[in-house]
């Protein structure tokens, strides 16, 4: 059948097998790659929306920030040109979409849709391949200082250098290594660096010094700008390029016209003298002394782990560690749909860090070290319950509402074992449906099981997170539709959310991340099940 549908467009029937783990390293960041101020930072308008000549606006973060109507409407038109053409769209890829389609609306703006399903595909296969990437492969090339992290300029933007002059040639005649080298740094970044809706851009300082023309390797160049334009887009702030032969120089100027306006405004190929222009946009002590700052240059093996300076600036306390309070759901973010503004999840060990900073910890808490086994085994134990109520011949399965509800004061039933998932109570047993009554339906609950004192149980103490139990049923407070098959009207694939309210741990906005447990109920179509009505 080859690799393409009927409809034209690629297979997606592998779409979710892109590799959970990108990044494996053993070495932690330094103490300082995340300062603390970081936390508090809520970015501008200007730090959000980046503007350029004759009113272009490209976004910069794109994550847990309100999307405007425009992009809504793009989101919900791919939906439905997937569905169509019967493409599923690669969960992991969920916080990418947006991207994806900004990107290619950009360049292909009377087909973006299709080339977006085309670029989806790259951009998952590349990462089949590439993923993991690991510390060990690339050390040796991290230490020489080819590519490396240091400092942030004022809205917490890191920088990235890039010396070509210490590329070895092993590096040289292996383009696939240097390619690896860069995804290295990039996810590094992704993972440490960024905080999504906060910061989620970079800028590149290309150093050409002792780089004879001759020896500019062009297609090492060539290939890092392609990857980090095709794979990570709207990623790249700003890129400075210091110390180039005057033949370079003179070279920019004339192909310079070819570019866009936006490209031609975030390169800047700098002129002598330049650490002037750098320092209008950094604080001295986040720069190397070679490039106007107080830093002192760094020398091999002593740039990687990529050497964060503290930020003088900052009002909070410089507290060591600060990166931990993020991890890898952290890292990932959320794309924000409609009305859904889920928070930043933070880490298991966030609160104590936010403490120590003297911030106040936001809404929703973070998962307990167990919760990973915990939310597996419910997971398992909902898949098998579903299983048995497909293969019932009595139900009729029209809509899947899940419904992710946090305990309330009451004690707990007493479960066999501490932390077991348990089952909760049957529902009381509903009458049989007459034979004018609406088909049944299933719902299902995933219900926390931690403390019942408020606040600690997540944004309110007891927060439903999602659901309507049926497309029409009444919305109640604090709840949107998390997942509906085959809904009219339905914006997605068949079969796939509309709304991804639900992180990847299984838990939703608010639900704090707490030990569930999971009960079936079949009920009625358009009406709660006697659970969800004393909830």
């Amino acid at each position: 059948m080859g690799g393409e549908s009927h409809h034209g467009h690629p297979d997606s029937s592998a779409a979710s097998e892109i590799p959970e783990v990108a990044l494996v390293t053993s070495t932690n960041p330094s103490p300082h790659t995340v300062p603390a101020s970081l936390l508090a930072h809520q970015p501008s308008r200007d730090e959000t929306h980046k503007s350029f000549h004759h009113g272009v606006v490209i976004r910069q973060v794109f994550l847990h920030q309100p999307l405007d109507e425009g992009e809504q409407e793009m989101i919900t038109q791919f939906r439905i040109h997937c569905r169509e053409h019967n493409f599923t769209f690669p969960p992991r890829m969920e916080p990418l979409l947006l991207r994806i389609l900004l990107y290619n609306k950009r360049k292909h703006p009377h087909h973006y849709l299709h080339k977006s399903v085309e670029h989806t595909v790259l951009m998952r296969d590349w990462r089949r391949e590439m993923y993991p990437v690991s510390e060990v492969e690339v050390r040796k090339d991290l230490e020489s200082g080819v590519m490396y992290w240091v400092g942030r300029d004022a809205s917490y933007r890191p920088l990235a250098i890039v010396r070509l002059s210490r590329l070895s040639r092993e590096v040289r005649e292996n383009p696939d290594r240097f390619k690896r080298l860069t995804v290295f740094v990039f996810e590094w970044a992704l993972r440490h660096a960024f905080v999504p809706g906060k910061v989620e851009t970079c800028k590149v300082l290309v150093d050409l010094s002792n780089v004879p023309l001759r020896s500019i390797p062009i297609k090492v160049l060539k290939d890092m700008v392609s990857t980090l334009t095709k794979q990570y887009p709207f990623r790249l702030d700003k890129m400075f390029i210091v110390n180039a032969p005057k033949i370079v120089s003179t070279l920019w100027a004339m192909i310079k016209g070819l570019l866009t306006e936006v490209q031609q405004q975030k390169i800047n190929f700098m002129k002598d003298h330049f650490q002037e222009d750098l320092l209008k946009e950094y604080h001295p002590s986040q720069l190397e002394q070679q490039y106007g700052g107080t830093l002192p240059d760094i020398q091999p093996p002593a740039f990687y782990p990529f050497a964060f300076p503290p930020s003088p600036t900052s009002p909070i306390p410089h507290v060591p560690d600060v990166w931990r309070a993020c991890d890898e759901t952290t890292s990932q973010g959320v794309l924000w749909a409609g009305d859904v503004r889920t928070p930043i999840q933070w880490s298991a060990e966030a609160p104590e860090i936010f403490k120590k900073c003297g911030l106040t910890y936001p809404e929703g808490r973070p998962i307990p070290p167990e919760g990973e086994e915990l939310i597996a085994r419910a997971t398992d134990l909902l898949s098998s319950r579903l299983e048995e109520l497909l293969s019932d011949p009595a139900i009729d399965l029209q809509v899947l509402s899940l419904r992710f509800e946090q305990p309330s004061p009451a004690p707990a039933p007493a479960t066999a074992a501490t932390g077991d998932v348990r089952k909760v109570s049957s529902a009381p047993p509903l009458p049989p449906l007459a034979a004018d009554e609406d088909t049944p339906e299933v719902c299902v609950h995933l219900v926390g099981e931690g403390e019942g004192e408020e606040g600690q149980g997540g944004m309110n103490g007891r927060e439903d997170a999602a659901v309507e139990a049926s497309p029409s049923s009444d919305r109640r407070p604090n709840s949107s539709t998390v997942a509906t098959s085959g809904e009219e009207g339905s914006n997605s694939p068949e079969g796939t959310p509309d709304k991804k309210e639900v992180g990847k741990d299984g838990t939703g906005v608010g639900v704090g991340k707490q030990h569930p447990a999971v009960e079936v109920v079949p009920t009625k179509r358009n009406k709660c099940c006697a659970v969800c009505a004393i909830m």
